[in-house]
């Protein structure tokens, strides 16, 4: 999400909504953008040591809706 922010300018309107996208989760942990072909939109997730740490944010409504599923 960081290295997206700082090219903001070069992304096209249509994917403005992202860079509002959480950038980390509670953990300090990075976010990632991820798409999924199954729904069809783009969220943002974090990982740890390659695997899913529980938590992502999904673009809904017209805002960022966070679901945590960790310990």
């Amino acid at each position: 999400m960081k290295e997206l922010k700082a090219h903001a300018d070069e992304l096209p309107e249509k994917y403005h909504f992202i860079l509002k996208a959480p950038s980390e989760d509670p953990d300090g942990r990075p976010a990632q953008i991820r798409y999924s072909r199954k729904s069809k939109e783009q969220y943002v997730m974090t990982d740890e040591e390659g695997k899913a740490t529980g938590w992502k944010a999904m673009f809904d409504g017209g805002k960022w809706h966070v679901e945590d599923k960790r310990k």
